[in-house]
């Protein structure tokens, strides 16, 4: 038996190089990276463009030159005035070949003074197409991690333009060489891969500066050149010619930008990249953004094997010597790093693990996390406007010129991920919002000091780098078309990592702003309350002069003392008139409240899911009585469980059953007798609460043990709809927890309720796996908005995370208190209610 080699077409193997260069400036940056893993040091990207678009206008000697070469259409310029003019009306098939005419004498040069290649070099690895040198060697001699690992860069090249020229010189050889490829080889349906060649030619006495300064006439690159801040001696000069793309000043520009943030800033000490415009005295060294002026600049750092994040942060957003004068008294008492010292020293450093920032249970996410591996983060953050006077006079913020911080946060903004120090794109691009952090805000946009944890980032207030490797992130992959990262569950992990740093700043600033919040609301409440006064002194005195004229003779300072007090609270009583709006708008929180629990589409389809509830049951009992009239017994006899109609209709009936309860809690939850205070017994209540939650707690296995009555002293003041969002959200966190204790045993939810003369106190607890360790240094944390430990496979949250935190406001609402304790296993929490509270 023969055994047959497979062929692959010229042409194939072009399509699957262009697969991986959508665009022109796509192309360059991979050429550049090139450069970067040959060990350069310095990088020319220098563009000869003479005709940027086909010349409407021909001088006599250019027309003249021109045609002489055959591709040249003479017809399409016409004489006139001693020039030669575009004809306006020939064909678009001419005006495309003119377009590449004109396009053959531009070029693009990329230089480097890296490595070189050797002649061995050139022939084994260079011409060989998928080469596997950088995956396996991919670190370079001075220590750099290679970025290609596929081996199909060269196609750049082609993507680029028709023709290429590359003059090389290895520093580890002494003779130069000269390669030429013409692309259009592979446009040959007929040829097969083997059959395409390039030319290679030795030069020698390689001089890389004369070779250059030979090439281009430009005074900036011979300036840089012989500067003396660049060896010299080794490197490649790759030229690209006849090239494809329309390179006019708008896309010239526009690949500056995208080289602008090519590298971070840290690297542009020891890889300096300059590009320049033959024909304009524009552009230059590429630089990228160094933020000196920030509100808060945050460094952290991933450690995988060691599940812990490490933290450098610094504030720099408020006034020192504003603070000292008139706010110090803020920061009597406040621990570290919140204390008015660590806000003087500005930087401080600490350590967190990985799963509190998060809120993850440890046994969960441990293997996925560490599948991530080490990176870095960088980032900074600023207000977007300058703040006004009121706002400065309340935080005691820096006068900064924000209108210059905005520009550099609008050009080099978003967060930027870098693998091996280039840029992985599109992260960070202009209205790139990968991590979702315009969506973060508009879902909770409390101001930074109005209520800790609430306070989220916009996107355009905040930029930085990320750190990735392919040594240290291997699980974090290119898409084949090296158009963005894979997303997979490791890439969905790092995303919800980079949130929790950014997270971590955010709390930060919060808790920082929070007492500055604070003070002002109180200011201004006393400043009402002294207006309010003031105001009632004035009438009074405007009482006292009416009751002179009529020459009564009562005490002055009597009548201003009593009749100020009656005038205050006449006001205060119209001032509580007033309010009646905003109690009215409590009453619709707490119908909100209820609808969150239950769902609005419940509320929306009352009726509808009423008759299906009342018809479910009844329905069933009908199939089966007339199913029995229509099937023999012993049609029934020999047939196997799940092909018996009867067994069949028995199963559904369950389910129609569990669907019944359920549809008959949900209606009932949303009662309009519900949304009235009452008086409720806990006794009555909570017989109604395991009544209603009945078919689920057979279905999980679960015991529901009630210790407690129902007498007249376990009542209080309530709306029923406040008790549901409290013992609902308890209710099914147990069952969550019941989930997460992965053995067999009983399941138990206990509720005991006592009372005295002034409270009721209600004992909650259940035997699952317990409060997460991620809340062992701050229990209370539990109670903050958006603060979640339910998470799916993939580690993404999926609970909202203000199950607790509503718990806490009904809590306070009835002047009641919480308190959290560990039973043998797994939660338990007190709850306090005051008996006067609700009471008119």
């Amino acid at each position: 038996m023969e055994e047959i080699p497979f062929t692959v077409s010229a042409r194939t193997a072009k399509l699957i190089g262009q697969e991986n260069f959508a665009t022109a400036d796509g192309a360059i940056i991979e050429l550049v990276k090139n450069c970067y893993d040959a060990d350069s040091t310095l990088v020319l990207v220098v563009f000869d463009i003479k005709y940027p678009n086909t010349p409407v206008t021909l001088t006599s000697n250019e027309y003249q030159e021109f045609s002489k070469d055959e591709n040249f259409n003479k017809s399409a310029y016409t004489y006139q005035n001693g020039h030669y003019n575009l004809e306006s009306d020939i064909s678009s098939e001419i005006k495309a070949n003119l377009f590449d005419f004109f396009q053959f004498m531009n070029s693009i040069y990329i230089i480097d003074n890296g490595e070189g290649m050797t002649e061995k070099v050139i022939r084994e690895k260079w011409m060989k197409i998928g080469t596997d040198n950088k995956l396996i060697d991919f670190k370079s001699e001075k220590g750099r991690i290679k970025t290609g690992a596929k081996g199909i860069g060269r196609f750049a090249l082609d993507r680029l333009g028709k023709l290429s020229e590359m003059k090389t010189l290895s520093k580890k050889s002494k003779q130069g060489y000269k390669w030429i490829m013409n692309w259009e080889q592979f446009d040959d349906k007929s040829k097969t891969i083997d059959q395409i060649t390039a030319q290679l030619l030795p030069i020698e006495n390689f001089n890389l500066e004369t070779i250059i300064f030979k090439e281009i006439e430009d005074e900036r690159i011979k300036e840089v050149l012989q500067s003396g801040d660049f060896e010299l001696y080794n490197g490649t000069i790759i030229k690209i010619s006849h090239l494809k793309d329309l390179w006019d000043t708008i896309n010239i520009e526009k690949l500056y930008n995208s080289l602008s943030a090519l590298v971070p800033p840290q690297e542009l000490a020891v890889f300096k990249l300059y590009m320049f415009r033959v024909q304009s005295i524009d552009l230059g060294e590429v630089t990228t953004a160094f933020f000196n002026e920030y509100d808060y600049r945050v460094k952290a750092k991933f450690y995988a094997d060691e599940l812990n994040v490490h933290f450098e942060i610094t504030r720099q957003e408020q006034d020192l010597k504003i603070i000292e004068t008139e706010f110090k008294e803020i920061f009597t008492n406040r621990k570290p790093p919140f204390d008015f010292q660590t806000l003087k020293d500005k930087s401080f450093n600490y350590d967190r693990p990985i799963n509190k920032i998060l809120k993850w249970r440890k046994e969960e996410s441990t293997e996925l996390l560490k599948r991530v591996g080490d990176f870095e983060m960088l980032y900074f953050f600023t207000k977007l406007d300058n703040p006004n006077n009121k706002e400065i006079k309340k935080y005691g913020y820096k006068r900064k010129d924000y209108s210059s911080i905005k520009k550099t946060f609008e050009r080099f903004g978003g967060i930027k991920i870098y693998r091996d120090h280039f840029r992985v794109r599109p992260y960070g691009e202009p209205g790139d919002d990968w991590l979702d952090l315009g969506k973060r805000q508009a879902s909770s946009p409390a101001s930074a000091g109005q209520r800790v944890g609430d306070w989220r980032v916009r996107s355009k207030q905040i930029a930085g780098t990320i750190d990735i490797s392919r040594v240290n992130n291997p699980e974090i992959q290119d898409k084949s078309d090296r158009s963005a990262l894979v997303e997979n569950d490791v890439f969905e992990t790092f995303k919800s990592i980079i949130i929790g740093i950014i997270n971590e700043f955010e709390v930060d600033r919060s808790k920082i702003l929070n007492p500055f919040f604070e003070k002002a609301r109180l200011d201004e409440q006393r400043e009402k309350e002294e207006k309010l006064k003031n105001q009632a002194e004035e009438l009074a005195k405007k009482i006292i002069e009416e009751r002179n004229k009529n020459k009564n003779n009562i005490n002055d300072n009597e009548v201003l003392s009593s009749t100020t007090g009656i005038i205050e609270e006449s006001l205060r009583n119209k001032k509580d008139e007033e309010n009646i709006i905003e109690n009215e708008k409590d009453t619709e929180l707490k119908l909100m409240r209820s609808l969150a629990s239950v769902g609005l589409i419940v509320s929306s389809f009352d009726h509808e899911l009423k008759s299906i509830s009342n018809n479910l049951l009844p329905r069933i009992k009908y199939l089966n009585k007339h199913s029995r009239s229509l099937i023999p017994n012993d049609n029934l006899k020999d047939l196997p469980e799940n092909r018996n109609p009867f067994i069949l209709i028995e199963q559904i009936r369950k389910d129609h059953e569990k669907l019944k309860g359920w549809l008959d809690y949900s209606l009932s939850s949303i009662k309009i007798d519900k949304r009235k205070r009452e008086n409720l017994n806990f006794g009555d209540y909570f017989i109604r609460f395991k009544k209603n939650w009945k078919f689920v707690l057979l279905e999980r296995n679960v015991s529901l043990n009630l210790i407690g009555n129902s007498s007249k002293e376990n009542i209080i003041r309530a709306f029923e709809v406040d008790m549901d969002s409290i013992f609902n959200n308890l209710f099914n966190n147990s069952l969550e927890a019941f989930k997460l204790r992965r053995e067999k045993y009983n399941r138990e939810i206990n509720i005991s309720w006592t009372n005295d003369d002034s409270c009721i106190e209600i004992n909650y607890s259940d035997n699952g796996v317990g409060l997460s360790d991620v809340f062992d240094d701050f229990p209370e944390e539990i109670f903050e908005p958006f603060i979640t430990t339910k998470k799916d496979r993939t580690g993404k949250e999926i609970g909202t995370g203000l199950g607790m935190y509503i718990l806490k406001k009904v809590i306070d609402e009835y002047d009641g208190d919480i308190e959290i304790f560990k039973p043998k296993k797994g939660f338990g929490i007190k709850l306090y209610f005051n008996k006067r509270a609700g009471k008119k």
